[in-house]
């Protein structure tokens, strides 16, 4: 806990976004949010969930939530995957402009920009190497 009081209620989940998705759902059909923030597009389960599982205990598993809508019109489901609602409908509460979720954020995409640098310069190296090979030819 911070300073500000800030709970993390979901600890193992990535933060798929800074802001809500808006979706536009049926009334009556259900759908089964992503919690885990791993999920292909943030919003629906993939599955994804599954494999973060598998390194933690039972008691600490991420699942999906089914969710069927009572009406139908753009519901904002939750990105940052921290809604006070992470229990019942996966709906944005503002969690997402906490400070402490916008730290979480940006840790998350420099890491995801130190590795994709990363895999820039080991292509460069290939392709140096390959340029190499094809001038001996």
């Amino acid at each position: 806990m911070s300073a500000g009081g800030f709970v993390d209620t979901n600890p193992h989940a990535r933060v798929a976004g800074a802001a809500p998705f808006a979706v536009e759902l049926e009334a009556g059909k259900s759908v089964w949010l992503c919690r885990c923030g791993h999920s292909a597009d943030g919003i629906f389960c993939d599955g994804s969930h599954n494999k973060i599982n598998e390194s933690l205990p039972e008691a600490e598993h991420i699942t999906p939530l089914e969710f069927t809508p009572e009406e139908s019109k753009t519901y904002y489901v939750c990105a940052c995957k921290r809604t006070g609602k992470l229990e019942t409908t996966m709906m944005c509460d503002g969690s997402h402009a906490k400070k402490e979720v916008l730290k979480m954020y940006n840790q998350q995409l420099l890491k995801a920009n130190s590795k994709l640098a990363a895999e820039k310069d080991e292509l460069a190296k290939r392709v140096a190497e390959l340029e190499r090979q094809m001038a001996g030819l």
